[in-house]
């Protein structure tokens, strides 16, 4: 089932969204997403929370997918499975739109995702993933805006080593 959830919250400082909560129909899964832009670092994270209200897991493949804002050029200038880095290349060059950096999964964690690059479309998807009974999961992810391929290495080797600042906004009240 798509979910687009309508955004129901804007932080006064216009850094995080808060959408609606979504419930599939087939299983009573409850998604909900926020959106935080980092005041200190140069990216934005997303939160997907799966929360399962009722008696029994839920075994749900989940898809995470959207446009990368740019255009067929798009293509992986760097592929590590767990983050991938996208460029816009023109005859062999970097192009003059900066590199973008999108980390799904962190390594080893349980939650890992798959990515799949077509055109300027980008998919993650999380197969398998068991929500036990009244409990949730949540999905964090990375987007990092960077002048060049090597910026985006740099950010990446951030996300990896996992710093506080990078769940700023991301706390129990953000959802």
């Amino acid at each position: 089932t798509n979910y687009v959830g309508n955004v129901v919250a804007l932080s006064p400082d216009g850094r995080e969204v808060r959408s609606s909560t979504f419930t599939e129909p087939g299983s009573g899964l409850e998604v909900k997403r926020a959106l935080y832009v980092s005041k200190t670092l140069n990216f934005a994270s997303g939160s997907e929370i799966l929360q399962n209200p009722t008696d029994k897991e839920i075994t749900a493949d989940v898809e995470i997918f959207g446009n990368l804002g740019s255009n067929s050029r798009t293509t992986a200038a760097v592929d590590q499975g767990n983050f991938l880095i996208t460029d816009d290349v023109i005859n062999g060059v970097s192009g003059h739109l900066p590199a973008l950096l999108h980390y799904h999964s962190q390594v080893s964690n349980p939650n890992t995702a798959k990515h799949f690059l077509n055109g300027n479309q980008l998919s993650w998807r999380y197969p398998k993933l068991t929500v036990p009974a009244k409990s949730q999961i949540r999905l964090i992810y990375f987007i990092a805006q960077a002048e060049d391929v090597e910026s985006a290495k740099e950010m990446a080797t951030l996300v990896f080593n996992n710093p506080t600042a990078l769940y700023e906004g991301l706390g129990p009240v953000a959802l």
